[in-house]
């Protein structure tokens, strides 16, 4: 007969408790969830709800930076794309965002843009303008820039200037036929009444071209104008290319060799 086994004095391992009730693991590596997890996945956000008000504050930026339609966001593509990346979020319809999440970003760039105004050394801000036919035969247009340099301020620690600042006040229509110095002014003057008297502030400097018509406006409101350098280096080369004639077919040779290069 066999002697009976030893007695084994090793420690058993304890028996692994059981996996958890809300995940499991599949056979080839993916988490299978809960069926609370699963309904709380499907639960949609509701209108107020933090993460769908951020949501809707980054498509309006993204509409309005990238000037896309506001129909981007009626695509069923679109709405496949944030299904499958936020199956939580609903997205608004186009209506909303053009209605109500741009203007909303208007306004808050508004706020933004007097903030920085009020801040505005000597009272003074300068302005850059521009006239330009659109491509689109949609009209002619006026742009107005102001450019400023915020107060200096002052810590505990030291004394600091703050960075000089610009943005776009207007792009404004003016129609489609050519207008006089007084139109062009008048359409300046609207923008500066809304933009720097309610902030105390004056127009300083005027940088534009040297179109008859706008250079004639300035000089009705009295505003010193000055040269667009940018401008005025264009009408520098223009001329001396006008000047000699062969330099046109040099520039086209040239045009060539870096378009070949650059493939």
């Amino acid at each position: 007969m066999l002697a009976p086994a030893a007695h084994q004095t090793e420690d058993v391992p304890p028996t692994p408790p059981p996996a958890s009730p809300s995940i499991s693991t599949m056979s080839h590596g993916s988490v299978q969830l809960s069926i609370s997890q699963t309904l709380e996945r499907k639960r949609k956000f509701p209108p107020s709800h933090p993460r769908a008000l951020g949501l809707n504050s980054s498509i309006s930026k993204l509409l309005v930076f990238d000037m896309l339609s506001f129909r981007l966001v009626d695509t069923d593509s679109f709405k496949q794309l944030i299904a499958m990346a936020i199956p939580q979020y609903v997205v608004p319809s186009r209506h909303y965002f053009s209605k109500t999440a741009v203007p909303s970003l208007h306004n808050q760039v508004s706020d933004k843009i007097k903030c920085a105004l009020r801040n505005a050394i000597c009272g003074n801000v300068h302005l850059t303008t521009d006239t330009w036919t659109s491509k689109h035969s949609q009209g002619r247009y006026i742009s107005l820039t102001f450019t400023g340099q915020p107060h200096t301020f002052t810590t505990n620690f030291s004394t600091a200037r703050g960075k000089r600042q610009q943005a776009v006040l207007k792009l404004k229509c003016l129609g489609d036929r050519p207008h006089t110095a007084q139109e062009l002014w008048r359409g300046i003057e609207q923008q500066t009444d809304q933009w720097l008297l309610p902030v105390g502030l004056k127009p300083g400097l005027v940088v534009c071209d040297n179109g008859r018509n706008l250079v004639a406006a300035l000089g009705l409101a009295g505003l010193t104008h000055i040269p667009c350098l940018a401008h005025v280096l264009n009408l520098v080369v223009q001329k001396f290319i006008h000047n000699y004639p062969d330099m046109s077919e040099l520039l086209h040779k040239v045009s060539a060799v870096y378009a070949r290069f650059r493939r």
